[in-house]
């Protein structure tokens, strides 16, 4: 029960993201009775979107440990030294972990595209891969930001709430909620920066002015 509200929740706090930032760059006030009804319009899409979205990660995930295996037996079989079988799975780990961070960032994007335009699932991906090209290096630093910030407030919140390592653990009372809340910051900016980062390759590839995107703000 808790997982179904949790993304319920996760995906209606994306969608009030991109509505936000959309009012800000159409210089439109935000209105939260329009966006409750506009959202009734793209829920089904914000959801196909979000299984696409798990069903590549997944993929990714999924191709990377069946492809290591393989490798290593190969490598095995073949002859090569462990030390060299190490070397090779830390090559193939750094190649995946990039391909791992641009899968994440073009799904961000495709999550953003199935709020602000007519496409959803598959579409909306391969629109994302699209729209980014050129600026890959920049969902990259977002993406590492955004993950370098998650991890600093999980590791903090494993350190001082979850495991007592000092005093009588009084101050997880404080603690625990402070952690919370900048987690949620963290996550917050994660979105409003994917949703600008949006803005910025469509308006890089110049699709603004010929009427492809068409804005949540601009419908009826």
């Amino acid at each position: 029960m808790c997982f179904p509200l949790f993304i319920t929740l996760s995906l209606l706090s994306k969608a009030a993201v991109v509505y936000c930032v959309d009012c800000t760059y159409s210089r439109k006030p935000a209105d939260a009775s329009k966006f409750f009804t506009i959202i009734l319009k793209f829920w089904r899409r914000l959801v196909c979107t979000y299984v696409w979205m798990c069903t590549v990660i997944i993929a990714c995930v999924t191709t990377f440990f069946v492809f290591l295996v393989v490798a290593c037996s190969l490598l095995s079989v073949v002859g090569f030294a462990p030390d060299l079988i190490v070397y090779a799975v830390i090559m193939m780990g750094l190649v995946f972990s990039v391909a791992f961070a641009y899968a994440i960032v073009v799904c961000n994007i495709g999550i953003v595209i199935c709020v602000l335009e007519e496409v959803s699932g598959p579409q909306a991906m391969l629109r994302a891969g699209v729209l980014i090209k050129g600026q890959t290096q920049v969902g990259l630093l977002i993406f590492l930001g955004s993950t370098i910030g998650l991890a600093f407030v999980e590791g903090l919140f494993e350190h001082r709430v979850k495991v007592l390592s000092y005093g009588d653990g009084s101050s997880r009372i404080w603690e625990g909620p402070l952690l919370v809340i900048m987690y949620s910051f963290v996550v917050l900016m994660d979105s409003m920066m994917s949703t600008v980062f949006y803005f910025s390759c469509r308006s890089y590839t110049m699709e603004a002015s010929d009427g492809e995107c068409q804005s949540i703000l601009d419908t009826p």
